[in-house]
């Protein structure tokens, strides 16, 4: 969710926790303006309607996240797990320049960014192939095969795959975003309404302190944190 949205959404449940405050319910709940009761009852339904678009569009960006690095460990724990394995085989063979080629530390693994890890995997597994066409015997004496090269294949093409997919994810994240600003903007409109009713309120002392707070609540936040019910000098209410 974007900054404009997140802003707001921390000022809606921000908004919905004073009402619930006990004392303020029995300012406002079923009291004259009853049009603030109707209305603050149609704000929790917007606002509760929100959190699972809200929930699905943050899980897309994080999913993908969270695939690609499963992803990319499984590559780099396969491929030095052969490199390290063809390594050995070349070194004994006495060809020690061979052997560098494919033989890097977990570390120098993890560290690689995505297209390097993608042709260093690439590599490897040519290597293995190759080793495997001139001398499977001695290769299987290092416990690798053919089975080990279509393993290495198949997870340097998944790990290939995901990373195309980020432009798949923003497209979807921003067809949600465009299913947010509606949604968004009934909730302003019904805040904006209760704005304007909220002032009748104040025919006593309490009834004043419950519209200043209101003023408060309703205040966006550039952080993404709504303000406390209690801060003093609320600043205009946004829509």
């Amino acid at each position: 969710m974007n900054d404009e949205f997140s802003n707001r959404r921390a000022m809606h449940l921000t908004v919905l926790g004073y009402l619930d405050l006990l004392s303020n319910i029995t300012i406002w709940k079923d009291k004259r303006p009853k049009a603030f009761t109707t209305k603050a009852a149609l704000l929790r339904q917007k606002v509760t309607a929100l959190g699972p678009v809200i929930a699905g569009q943050e899980a897309i960006i994080t999913g993908y996240a969270e695939q690609k690095e499963r992803e990319a460990m499984d590559v780099e724990t396969l491929a030095r797990e052969i490199g390290s394995a063809l390594a050995c085989y070349h070194e004994d063979a006495g060809r020690e320049g061979e052997a560098a080629l494919t033989d890097y530390s977990a570390t120098a693994w993890h560290v690689m960014r995505e297209t390097s890890l993608l042709e260093k995997a690439r590599f490897v597994h040519g290597k293995l192939l190759a080793a495997l066409a001139t001398d499977a015997a001695g290769v299987d004496d290092y416990a690798l095969d053919a089975a080990d090269a279509a393993a290495l294949l198949k997870e340097i093409n998944e790990y290939a795959e995901i990373i195309k997919s980020p432009q798949t994810a923003k497209v979807t994240r921003k067809t949600l975003t465009v299913t947010l600003r509606p949604s968004f903007r009934d909730v302003s409109e019904i805040l904006v309404s209760m704005d304007r009713l909220v002032l009748r309120f104040g025919t006593d002392a309490a009834g004043k302190q419950f519209a200043a707070g209101w003023k408060n609540a309703r205040r966006i936040n550039d952080l993404g944190h709504s303000a406390s019910p209690q801060s003093a000098a609320p600043p205009a209410p946004q829509p």
